[in-house]
């Protein structure tokens, strides 16, 4: 649990949208992960980049592009899990 920590913490110190991006590529959910797991990376990424919208100004667009597409994801994770339990 604390590597998992720790990695966070690198994608807090990240200056740039390009680093961003290359500390949540190494942070992403295998493809087995459950839609918790899902969801909460989706909601930290979406944090991330709306983070450094605010510190790469000249990525400040993209960055925002890029944290509006991780809350979708999430949002869809969520709408698709309580579509599940209902079944």
């Amino acid at each position: 649990m604390s590597e998992g920590k720790a990695a966070w913490q690198e994608v807090q110190a990240c200056q740039t949208l390009f680093q961003v991006h290359e500390a949540l590529v190494r942070l992403r959910p295998s493809d087995s992960a459950n839609d918790v797991q899902w969801r909460n990376y989706r909601l930290r990424s979406a944090a991330a980049y709306e983070r450094i919208a605010d510190i790469d100004r000249g990525h400040h667009h993209e960055a925002l592009y890029w944290a509006q597409r991780e809350r979708k994801h999430a949002d869809n994770v969520a709408a698709q899990r309580t579509h599940t339990e209902r079944q």
